[in-house]
Protein backbone atom coordinates (compact mmCIF):
# COMPACT_ATOMS: atom_id res chain seq x y z
CA UNK A 1 0.00 0.00 0.00
CA UNK A 2 2.39 2.55 0.76
CA UNK A 3 4.37 1.86 -2.89
CA UNK A 4 0.89 2.72 -4.37
CA UNK A 5 0.92 5.99 -2.07
CA UNK A 6 4.60 6.53 -3.13
CA UNK A 7 3.82 5.98 -6.87
CA UNK A 8 0.81 8.65 -6.42
CA UNK A 9 2.72 11.03 -5.33
CA UNK A 10 5.79 10.92 -7.90
CA UNK A 11 3.11 11.68 -10.30
CA UNK A 12 1.78 14.40 -8.99
CA UNK A 13 5.74 15.44 -8.12
CA UNK A 14 6.20 15.14 -12.14
CA UNK A 15 2.85 17.40 -12.42
CA UNK A 16 3.96 20.30 -10.61
CA UNK A 17 7.90 20.17 -11.28
CA UNK A 18 8.38 23.65 -13.43
CA UNK A 19 10.90 22.64 -16.32
CA UNK A 20 12.77 25.82 -17.13
CA UNK A 21 12.63 26.43 -21.13
CA UNK A 22 15.75 28.57 -22.42
CA UNK A 23 14.05 30.68 -26.05
CA UNK A 24 14.74 33.37 -27.64
CA UNK A 25 12.86 35.69 -25.67
CA UNK A 26 14.12 34.65 -22.66
CA UNK A 27 13.35 32.12 -19.95
CA UNK A 28 9.81 30.39 -19.31
CA UNK A 29 8.83 27.97 -16.63
CA UNK A 30 5.97 25.64 -17.52
CA UNK A 31 4.19 22.30 -15.94
CA UNK A 32 3.36 19.03 -17.30
CA UNK A 33 0.00 20.28 -15.28
CA UNK A 34 -0.08 23.25 -16.84
CA UNK A 35 0.28 21.90 -20.53
CA UNK A 36 -2.33 19.13 -19.92
CA UNK A 37 -4.71 22.06 -19.05
CA UNK A 38 -3.23 24.90 -21.38
CA UNK A 39 -1.14 23.67 -24.25
CA UNK A 40 -3.01 20.41 -25.59
CA UNK A 41 -5.29 20.78 -28.11
CA UNK A 42 -7.26 17.89 -29.20
CA UNK A 43 -10.72 15.73 -28.16
CA UNK A 44 -8.38 13.35 -26.07
CA UNK A 45 -6.74 14.02 -22.58
CA UNK A 46 -3.22 13.65 -23.07
CA UNK A 47 -0.76 11.07 -20.82
CA UNK A 48 1.88 12.38 -18.11
CA UNK A 49 4.37 10.83 -20.23
CA UNK A 50 2.97 12.66 -23.84
CA UNK A 51 3.53 16.06 -21.67
CA UNK A 52 6.41 15.17 -21.09
CA UNK A 53 7.97 14.21 -23.93
CA UNK A 54 6.70 17.18 -25.17
CA UNK A 55 8.27 19.22 -22.43
CA UNK A 56 11.69 17.62 -23.36
CA UNK A 57 11.05 18.65 -26.84
CA UNK A 58 10.46 22.05 -26.51
CA UNK A 59 13.48 22.81 -23.81
CA UNK A 60 15.65 20.88 -26.45
CA UNK A 61 14.51 23.32 -29.24
CA UNK A 62 14.17 26.41 -27.71
CA UNK A 63 10.55 26.42 -28.43
CA UNK A 64 8.23 28.55 -26.14
CA UNK A 65 4.58 27.01 -25.97
CA UNK A 66 2.62 29.63 -24.34
CA UNK A 67 3.49 31.73 -27.47
CA UNK A 68 2.37 29.47 -30.31
CA UNK A 69 5.74 28.08 -31.09
CA UNK A 70 4.91 24.79 -30.13
CA UNK A 71 1.41 22.82 -29.92
CA UNK A 72 0.39 18.93 -28.36
CA UNK A 73 -2.26 17.62 -30.33
CA UNK A 74 -4.52 14.79 -29.57
CA UNK A 75 -7.15 12.73 -31.52
CA UNK A 76 -8.15 9.53 -30.54
CA UNK A 77 -5.09 7.55 -29.66
CA UNK A 78 -2.50 9.50 -31.63
CA UNK A 79 -0.55 12.25 -30.36
CA UNK A 80 1.11 14.81 -32.45
CA UNK A 81 3.87 17.36 -31.25
CA UNK A 82 3.54 19.99 -33.85
CA UNK A 83 5.94 23.29 -34.45
CA UNK A 84 4.62 26.38 -35.81
CA UNK A 85 5.87 27.92 -39.21
CA UNK A 86 6.01 30.81 -37.03
CA UNK A 87 8.78 28.88 -34.86
CA UNK A 88 10.43 27.51 -37.94
CA UNK A 89 10.60 31.37 -39.21
CA UNK A 90 12.58 32.34 -36.30
CA UNK A 91 15.17 29.89 -36.66
CA UNK A 92 15.86 30.09 -40.44
CA UNK A 93 16.24 34.02 -39.52
CA UNK A 94 18.58 33.23 -37.36
CA UNK A 95 20.55 31.67 -39.70
CA UNK A 96 21.70 34.96 -40.44
CA UNK A 97 23.11 35.17 -44.49
CA UNK A 98 22.77 31.64 -44.74
CA UNK A 99 19.18 32.53 -44.66
CA UNK A 100 18.31 34.13 -47.93
CA UNK A 101 13.88 34.37 -47.48
CA UNK A 102 11.42 32.99 -49.40
CA UNK A 103 8.72 34.83 -52.10
CA UNK A 104 5.01 34.23 -52.11
CA UNK A 105 2.06 35.38 -53.66
CA UNK A 106 -0.23 34.73 -56.50
CA UNK A 107 0.69 34.03 -60.04
CA UNK A 108 -1.60 35.05 -62.79
CA UNK A 109 -1.14 33.04 -66.38
CA UNK A 110 -2.05 34.09 -69.17
CA UNK A 111 -4.95 32.26 -71.11
CA UNK A 112 -2.11 30.87 -73.66
CA UNK A 113 0.10 29.95 -70.43
CA UNK A 114 1.01 26.30 -71.84
CA UNK A 115 2.52 27.67 -74.48
CA UNK A 116 4.60 29.34 -72.72
CA UNK A 117 5.63 26.70 -70.41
Amino acid sequence: MTTAIAKKSSVSDIMEKPVTIKTDAGDITITVNQVKRFVARGNKDITVKEAVEFLQMCKFNGLNPWVGDAFLVKFGEDCQMVISKYAWMKRAERAGERYEGFKAGVILLPKNWQDKY
